[in-house]
C-alpha cells in the first residue's frame, strides 16, 4: 500500500530518534490506534528511511504478539532483531527469520566484535536448560542496551503489538501457581520488570504500538509504566488523504479512474486506509 500523508507520525518518529541519538530519553513512544489503521505501516516506513548503510542507529523491529510466545521465544526473537538492525545498517542481506543459533553469532561476530560479545551471552541463556526465567526476561529486554553500549551505535527498538508482552505473565516468576489466565498481580509483575529493564538506559529507545486502545491505556496510563511512554494517538485519515491513497492504489495498479470514485471510496471506509486499500 502506498504510503501517505502520517506527517505528524512521521516527524514524531524522527524527533524521538535525535533523542535516542542524543543520549537517554525522558519518555518512550507509543502509537496507539484501532487494528489496522496504519500502525505498522508507518514502522516500515520508518525502518527503511533509516536503515541505510552507516546510519548513525540501529532499529530493531519486534512483532511482540509472535516474540512472547514463552520467555525463551522473546529472547530469542530478540537477539534475531537485534542482528538484523546491525545488518542492515551494515548494508548486508538481513538474516531470516529461520537463521540458526550458529549463524546468528557468525552474522554478529562479523558485523562487530562488541556486538558478537552480546550476542554470545544472550545465545548462551537461550541455550540453557532450564534457565531462571526473570533472568531470561531481563537478558531479552535489556539486549538492545547491551549491544547499543557494546558498539557505541544507539539503538531503537519497534515493539508493535506491544500488549503482547504482557502474554509471559502466564510463566514463572511473574505468577504463582499452575492453570487458569495471569492474575492482575503477575502481568503488574511484567511491567515492573519491563519498566526497570528500559528507564533511562543510554543509546536506546523503544517506540511501540497497541490496537487494544482500552488495554494499551491500562498498560501505560497506570502501573509501573505510567508516565514513561508519550502516546501519539494514530487517526483515520481526512477526506484529502483517503482520496490522495485511492488514487495512488489505482495508479500503481495502473488502472483508469473518475475523480467522483475517489470521493466514494472516502464516504465507504470513513478514513479507515486499510480499507481504503481493499
Amino acid at each position: 500500500m502506498p504510503f501517505i500523508n502520517r506527517h505528524v507520525e512521521r516527524a514524531r518518529l524522527e524527533a524521538f530518534s535525535r533523542d535516542v541519538r542524543g543520549g537517554v530519553v525522558e519518555r518512550h513512544l507509543a502509537l496507539v490506534g484501532p487494528r489496522r489503521i496504519g500502525k505498522s505501516r508507518i514502522l516500515d516506513d520508518f525502518l527503511s528511511g533509516t536503515a541505510m548503510p552507516g546510519a548513525p542507529i540501529a532499529v530493531a523491529r519486534l512483532a511482540m504478539d509472535g516474540a512472547s510466545a514463552t520467555l525463551q521465544t522473546y529472547l530469542i526473537e530478540m537477539i534475531r532483531a537485534v542482528v538484523a538492525a546491525y545488518s542492515r545498517r551494515a548494508g548486508r542481506p538481513e538474516i531470516g527469520p529461520a537463521a540458526t543459533t550458529d549463524e546468528l553469532a557468525a552474522e554478529a561476530a562479523v558485523l562487530d566484535p562488541g556486538l558478537a560479545t552480546a550476542i554470545a551471552g544472550a545465545l548462551r541463556l537461550y541455550r540453557t536448560a532450564r534457565p531462571d526465567g526473570h533472568q531470561v526476561f531481563m537478558a531479552a529486554t535489556t539486549l538492545p542496551e547491551e549491544a547499543a553500549r557494546a558498539t557505541g551505535i544507539p539503538v531503537i527498538v519497534l515493539a508493535d503489538e506491544f500488549q503482547h508482552l504482557l502474554d509471559v505473565a502466564s510463566y514463572a516468576p511473574f505468577r504463582a501457581g499452575r492453570g487458569g489466565p495471569a492474575s492482575k498481580a503477575a502481568r503488574e509483575n511484567v511491567l515492573k520488570a519491563f519498566r526497570t529493564a528500559v528507564e533511562r538506559k543510554p543509546g536506546v529507545g523503544w517506540v511501540v504500538t497497541g490496537s487494544s486502545i482500552r488495554l494499551m491505556g491500562e498498560i501505560l496510563g497506570a502501573g509501573s509504566l505510567m508516565g514513561r511512554f508519550d502516546v501519539l494517538e494514530v487517526k483515520a485519515f481526512g477526506p484529502q488523504e483517503t482520496r490522495q491513497l485511492a488514487r495512488a492504489i489505482w495508479d500503481e495498479q495502473g488502472i483508469d479512474f473518475e475523480e467522483e470514485a475517489a470521493d466514494r471510496v472516502d464516504v465507504l471506509t470513513l478514513g479507515h486506509p486499510f480499507y481504503a486499500d481493499v
